[in-house]
């Protein structure tokens, strides 16, 4: 599994771990990333060996949390080590004023590193995830500020649509009584004629009272049939407001249910299956149903996507290229829709990870196409080759082989669409 962060400490700091783990949690609200955090109890040498060192080897920095503690831990000795000769950036976070021994300090003497007495937890995350993304990150106030006043306008024009319903429902309601009082009104009238053309015409009583009886009877119905039209007039359209009144409020939510890996995922018109969850699965990744083959591009010419981890920004970049027509799988994801892209290469190994759970998935759907494991399809990532001028970087999987190869951009090979919820 590959990670963003990784964070080392000593289970005796555990409780500042967690604040720091927090910070990062409220960050997770906006930018797509993922951190490892082992809050268990390491139960023996063997576990800790397996667990921990594919955690490490699979992140791109780790987050020391360098204290009395952790330099006097025999594990996270290990891990910075480890670390150090598997080429993962460390971030030192110094949360007490002790001195690290020799052999820490001989370890780390290149790296910088900040202290909890004048650098808060938020601006130390703050500065992990601009490494780690490449990007500059907005202070946690500032977003959390934006989020409040979205929410706020949100509310506003929930607010006013709630305050045109019940205009809308007085007036039908007003509306209703005044048509009550006609009716009522109406068969007054019509009693007071019908009594005084019995008293008027003694010697055709019952021709008289057979006439205006029927006619009474047909005007009753003809009110009660207007009556009842227009309360299931009223009905329907106030059923038709809030449906209105609703949609827009949750048609943008990030999901209905948290979802686990694996999940066929069907809301507002996008479907796909689950293969990277955050947030409680509240947020997460999708790969589409489909697949084509395609080439990379019709062209060779360099472009410069570099993210390792976000094809949606390399699908970004390409496809407000004058020429993006000409990069095939890059159209083909975003044909989708504009939230679909071409994975990059960690994301397809995410992918792959779990391409036994999402086979599983696919295989239900009738029109889905499996994911194919076999050396012999490649699929496309949005990444191209370092050092290969006129290539692109494609995933290969072979059972539990999994491997990356530089490719010619203008054969062609598998392309599978990833989009986020």
């Amino acid at each position: 599994m590959k990670y963003d962060i990784f964070i080392s400490y000593s289970r005796k700091d555990l409780d500042f771990a967690t604040k720091v783990c927090d910070v990062l949690n409220r960050y997770a609200r906006y930018y797509s990333f993922r951190y490892f955090f082992d809050k268990e109890e390491i139960k023996s040498r063997n576990e800790y060996l397996k667990r921990i060192s594919s955690a490490i080897d699979g992140s791109t920095l780790m987050l020391f949390l360098a204290s009395k503690n952790s330099f006097s831990s025999e594990f996270c000795s290990k891990e910075l080590n480890f670390a150090y000769n598997h080429k993962v950036r460390i971030h030192q976070y110094r949360i007490d004023s002790s001195t690290p021994p020799y052999d820490i300090e001989l370890l780390l003497g290149n790296y910088q590193y900040l202290e909890a007495s004048t650098t808060p937890i938020e601006a130390v995350v703050q500065e992990v995830l601009s490494d780690v993304l490449d990007c500059d990150i907005a202070p946690i106030l500032e977003l959390e500020e934006q989020d409040r006043r979205r929410n706020e306008v949100e509310r506003v024009q929930l607010d006013a649509k709630q305050q045109k319903l019940r205009d809308i429902m007085a007036a039908l309601e007003q509306r209703r009584r005044a048509l009550d009082e006609e009716i009522a009104a109406g068969k007054k009238s019509s009693n007071v004629r019908f009594d005084n053309t019995l008293d008027k015409v003694e010697s055709d009583t019952h021709s008289s009272k057979g006439s205006n009886g029927s006619w009474n009877l047909f005007w009753r119905c003809v009110k009660k049939a207007i009556k009842f039209m227009l309360i299931f007039i009223l009905v329907v359209t106030t059923l038709v407001l809030v449906v209105w009144l609703f949609s827009d409020k949750y048609r943008d939510r990030v999901t209905s249910a948290p979802y686990k890996v694996g999940d066929y995922y069907n809301e507002n018109g996008k479907q796909g299956v689950v293969f990277d969850v955050y947030n409680s699965g509240y947020n997460g990744k999708i790969v589409s149903l489909d697949e084509e083959i395609l080439k990379w591009s019709t062209i060779t010419d360099r472009i410069g996507v570099a993210s390792t981890t976000d094809g949606r920004a390399n699908t970004d970049q390409v496809m407000a290229r004058s020429n993006a027509n000409k990069f095939s799988a890059f159209v083909w994801c975003r044909d989708h829709g504009e939230d679909w892209y071409l994975p990059s290469v960690e994301e397809l190994e995410n992918i792959f990870e779990e391409y036994y759970t999402i086979n599983i998935t696919l295989d239900k759907i009738e029109f889905a196409k499996k994911l194919q494991i076999d050396d012999d399809f490649k699929y496309w990532s949005s990444n191209e080759s370092r050092n290969e001028q006129f290539s692109a970087l494609f995933f290969a999987c072979d059972g539990n082989k999994r491997y990356y190869e530089s490719g010619d951009k203008t054969d062609r090979r598998n392309v599978r669409a990833v989009s986020t919820f």
